[in-house]
């Protein structure tokens, strides 16, 4: 959660907890609920004052919280409710049970609203979700192995009786994660074998566009619960499973838990006070300084009546910033801090400031604060107290294609574009350039296959590019020549300005690509924009008129009129989904049996002098070191390698070694931990820092270190992974074994699974030594070329080839290969022998829902560089139409996990592949 709204949880959740807890009190004492001071609402003021002092919070902001949760009562119902306790007759038993029940909702909505007002966007449903959930288990209306369940949502060690029909649609990823549903879930542990004898129906139901609306198939038709069906969309369908879980929500707990009402400044303002600040979060296209205007002329503040004041802090402005708190703090106006963020070293003078004026200022004075947020969401940039003593405000602007294109072109006038030499060119130009601008923010909502890293592109890259711009166009004119330079605006937008922000060079390729479609000269002549989206004819259009058009032209919001294949939005909302949980598992207790199994194994390791709560743990332990192999015998390897290092494979030798090396020093690491804690959990080891992490991130199923700021990692010791805990030692027993029958004998496999390496660089860099020995040929000289074969499985692979070598393992992202036959049909205009070795095939678009189809069999090669080729900081360019440049990543994250370029065939232009996201990867993340 990000730090500037924890502060905010710590005493709102444990305040909401004792108010709940007090009406449980009085519905378990029979007496109906009073709302005097020494009554229920009384008693919860007075607790929540007890919370502030113990946490060390200033009273104003949470102090106003309590009295709201007494006055959202007090003016509904209180009146009443005196009346009825003044009676002599005793409440009934069901006017106790519904008032109890109001109080609780009151109290659940009054603290939630409040918080959420604060969150950034991303985490609202996060909240909603543990907050609902927690409400849920202390009901046992859902166990605690539900929510671990959704939480991890592992997968089994084996495949049972297998898989039937299924497979002919179902991944085994899918079946063994339905497996562990099984095995941790009791009300579900037929799911299987009823969805292998209604193979069909299940299929028909996981296809559909919004299955968690549709009945269910089969055995669960009439008898499926809410809770079932979320297990069941998480597993099948997890790209459904924010709408699934928006639903379940909704349904139990009410619409207002996942659909928050518009902003409100006014009822916000009226929680603050003369001794509590507002706080906005800055945040593109949204501007809080006209909230504060519009309400201040509602209330008599403008600033012609100079009662009210805009300060935009910044370097010099900190002691006129200190006079007019004082003045306006004793005269009871209000007063705006702009950027405060820009000024860190002021911020606790600040905050001594507002607390000393709390107590003797006029009780009209406001102020409000804004600033931006930290670049992550782990550090702070505000004290700490300053955040606790405000009313926080998080209101995000629309981030789809129509919203920044919207403000984009609002950041402009007719004034403006008149003001040009050549205003019809101007307004031309400037719109391409605001979709561009559109185009780079939007790209963002699809992660990593949008962006490989976050960029902080605003609305100052487009003003300057705007600038930019209309000076070449009042030089063309002075300069006799109505030509634009196109060439060199490309070059200062893409490369200057905001190429600016860009470090990764593929991102760098994709904003290019984007200028490159979207900036051209022809868009002074009607062109097509994206799909079903054309520029308006500058020379008949006003600005008004591209206002409508930007209303009423532009396709609905989808990956297409990104570049993107349809299949990025699945992508999207399956990386949404593990976000989520990934948050809330950061929220459950690291301790506990998460399984129906492990519930079993939970009273012997009791029975053996274990602490209970440490159950499921030691489960885990005990299942990791029992397949955990022995280390790896380095010296023995080293002897049985010593002869082979003086032959022509010796590169591919030195490959293994290295392997072995960096295998071994991981599995020494995994077995001592393991075993530390185990000992630590029986008491024989003091517990450590480094063994509670251990011990949270197993409770989780994460791989230890995955968590940056853990002091025990595995990871630091791995591979590149965003698996699970469970799926990455599964493919660390994999690896394992492929390491162990490669060092056998030192026997090139006839395939190379590259995946598989930690550094598969240096297998590719054994290519290259090889075929420059064999060619006396300088080892700088050379690159990889990659060539696609008719090989799907590797086990096709049954010789060497003469040089290079074979690949496999890799998936990819954004398109599949297109086959060179198909059923004795030629399909592809690519066919050819490379080396004897029959090659060929192109890309083209993915199947739906088909997120990482797997590559076929690579054959890798390395060839003399050309002295047309592009060098780069990747690798060289080839500049054929005919290929396309390929970037390989270890992972679906990308940036810092690219390994090399890879060279595809394709009959489309480039720029089709670059704006989608293509690329090879070499593992999937689940």
């Amino acid at each position: 959660m990000h730090s500037y709204y924890v502060y905010s949880l710590n005493a709102y959740v444990v305040i909401f907890q004792r108010g709940i807890d007090l009406v449980q009190q009085e519905k378990d004492s029979g007496r109906p609920p009073s709302s005097g001071g020494g009554g229920l609402l009384g008693r919860l003021k007075a607790a929540a004052k007890k919370v502030i002092v113990s946490q060390r919070f200033q009273w104003n902001a949470d102090l106003l919280l309590a009295d709201r949760v007494v006055d959202s009562n007090s003016e509904q119902d209180l009146d009443e409710l005196m009346k009825e306790t003044d009676q002599e007759e005793k409440p009934s038993s069901a006017q106790i049970e519904a008032r109890c029940t109001q109080l609780k909702t009151s109290i659940t909505d009054v603290v939630f609203n409040y918080i959420r007002r604060g969150l950034f966007e991303k985490d609202k449903l996060t909240l909603a979700t543990q907050l609902c959930f927690s409400i849920l288990q202390a009901e046992k209306k859902i166990d605690a192995i539900d929510i671990r369940q959704l939480v991890t949502c592992g997968t089994a060690s084996d495949m049972g009786s297998g898989m039937g029909l299924l497979s002919e649609w179902m991944s085994e990823t899918v079946w063994l994660r339905l497996r562990k549903l099984e095995e941790n879930i009791t009300s579900l542990q037929k799911l299987t074998t009823y969805m292998r004898s209604d193979s069909e129906e299940w299929r028909e139901w996981c296809d559909a566009e919004k299955p968690e609306l549709k009945p269910m198939p089969g055995q669960y038709k009439t008898s499926i619960t809410p809770i079932q069906l979320l297990h069941i969309v998480r597993v099948l369908r997890p790209d459904r499973m924010i709408f699934a879980l928006r639903s379940y929500l909704g349904d139990t707990f009410g619409k207002q838990m996942v659909q928050q009402p518009p902003f409100d400044m006014e009822a916000a303002y009226q929680e603050t006070s003369a001794s509590t600040p507002m706080f906005f979060v800055l945040f593109p296209g949204v501007d809080p300084t006209s909230w504060v205007e519009t309400l201040g002329k509602k209330f008599d503040f403008t600033y012609e009546r100079g009662n009210l004041i805009n300060i935009s802090m910044g370097q010099g402005q900190e002691e006129y910033a200190d006079q007019v708190l004082m003045k306006f703090s004793r005269e009871g106006n209000w007063v705006i801090l702009q950027n405060i963020h820009l000024i860190q070293s002021w911020l606790p003078r600040l905050e001594r400031t507002l607390e000393v004026y709390s107590v003797s200022a006029d009780q009209r004075f406001r102020c409000f604060l804004s600033s931006e947020g930290p670049a992550l969401a782990s550090l702070s940039n505000l004290p700490e107290s300053l955040l606790q003593s405000c009313i926080k405000v998080a209101n995000e602007a629309p981030t789809d294609l129509k919203s920044n294109l919207r403000r984009a072109w609002a950041n402009f006038s007719m004034k403006q574009l008149e003001a040009c030499a050549q205003p019809n060119e101007y307004q031309g130009c400037l719109f391409a350039l605001c979709f561009f601008h559109a185009l780079v923010l939007g790209r963002r909502r699809f992660g990593y296959q949008g962006w490989s890293r976050p960029y902080s592109f605003n609305t100052g890259d487009l003003l300057i590019c705007s600038d930019v711009l209309r000076r070449y166009l009042d030089t063309a004119v002075t300069s006799r020549s109505k030509t634009l330079p196109w060439d060199d605006l490309r070059y200062i937008f893409g490369e200057i300005m905001y190429g600016g922000h860009i470090t990764d060079h593929w991102d760098r390729i994709t904003n290019n690509a984007y200028l490159n479609e979207v900036f051209t000269q022809d868009i002074l002549k009607g062109k097509e924009l994206t799909v079903g989206f054309k520029c308006p004819d500058p020379f008949t259009f006003s600005y008004s008129k591209y206002v409508d058009h930007i209303e009423t032209q532009l396709p609905g919001e989808s990956p297409t009129v990104y570049g993107l294949h349809p299949n990025a939005e699945v992508g999207y909302l399956v990386e949404a989904s593990n976000d989520l949980f990934a948050t809330i598992a950061k929220f459950q207790p690291s301790t506990g049996p998460s399984t129906s199994a492990e519930a079993k194994n939970a009273s012997s390791a009791s029975a053996s002098g274990l602490a209970k709560e440490n159950a499921h743990v030691y489960a885990v332990i005990e299942e990791l070191l029992g397949k955990l192999p022995p280390e790896i015998d380095l010296a023995d390897l080293q002897a049985k390698a010593e002869p082979l290092l003086a032959t022509d494979q010796s590169p591919y030798v030195v490959v293994a070694l290295q392997e072995a090396t960096r295998m071994h020093a991981l599995l020494h690491e995994i077995q001592s931990s393991l075993v530390e804690l185990t000992k630590g959990i029986q008491g024989t080891l003091n517990m450590t820092e480094p063994m509670e992490d251990l011990m949270e991130a197993l409770s989780i199923n994460q791989v230890p270190g995955r968590n940056v700021l853990h002091m025990c990692s595995w990871e630091r010791y791995a591979w590149w992974s965003r698996k699970s805990l469970s799926l990455w030692f599964a493919d660390l027993l994999d690896r394992i074994q492929f390491l162990l029958n490669w060092t056998s004998e030192f026997r090139l496999p006839y395939s190379m699974w590259i995946s598989g390496l930690f550094n598969p660089t240096a297998f590719l860099t054994a290519i290259k030594q090889c075929t420059a020995r064999t060619h006396g040929i300088p080892l700088d000289s050379m690159a990889i070329e990659t060539h696609m074969t008719p090989l799907v499985e590797a086990e096709g692979a049954e010789s060497y080839p003469e040089m290079g070598a074979y690949i496999h393992g890799l998936f990819m992202e954004g398109a599949r290969w297109e086959f060179p036959m198909k059923d004795g049909e030629k399909t592809s205009p690519f066919s050819y022998e490379i080396d004897s070795i029959p090659c060929g095939g192109h890309l083209v678009d993915p199947m739906p829902k088909e997120l990482l189809p797997s590559a076929p069999v690579i054959y890798a090669r390395a060839v003399v560089i050309d002295s047309k080729w592009e060098a780069t900081a990747v690798g060289h360019f080839r500049r054929n139409k005919d290929v396309f440049d390929c970037p390989v990543y270890q992972t679906t994250l990308r940036g810092p996990t690219y390994v090399f370029l890879a060279t595809l065939n394709t009959i489309n232009p480039q720029a089709k592949w670059i704006l989608a996201g293509v690329a090879l990867v070499m593992q999937r993340d689940s």
